[in-house]
């Protein structure tokens, strides 16, 4: 077991929540996976293109933790 695979899981969180307090991440309108997920096969989770479109919030949310 690696000693410093929960410390990379931590870091991985707290850029995570930072991407998703300060951006938007949505399909674009020609996704073929508007209805539901589209995957390759029922084994593995791998979906078929998924591409996502990502853009910056026009106003940032504050920090309100503090």
């Amino acid at each position: 077991v690696c000693p410093g695979r929960p410390m990379a899981m931590r870091f991985m969180r707290v850029l995570l929540c930072c991407v998703l307090r300060d951006c938007e991440i949505r399909l674009p309108d020609d996704s073929p996976h508007k209805e539901g997920l589209i995957f390759r096969s029922s084994f593995m989770l791998d979906p078929v293109d998924l591409y996502l479109r990502v853009t910056k919030r026009e106003e940032p949310t504050e920090n309100k933790l503090g």
